[in-house]
């Protein structure tokens, strides 16, 4: 079993309740840089 995981840069937006406005709600987005992930 191998497996070599290369991604640039993962994003991940998370929708929130959040309405700092009160006419539009807000996202949270996570940027993960760089994933390596290697086995062997």
């Amino acid at each position: 079993f191998f497996l070599d995981l290369d991604i640039a840069a993962p994003k991940v937006t998370i929708p929130t309740a959040f309405f700092p406005e009160d006419y539009q709600a807000t996202k949270l987005l996570l940027d993960l840089g760089h994933f390596t992930l290697c086995s062997q």
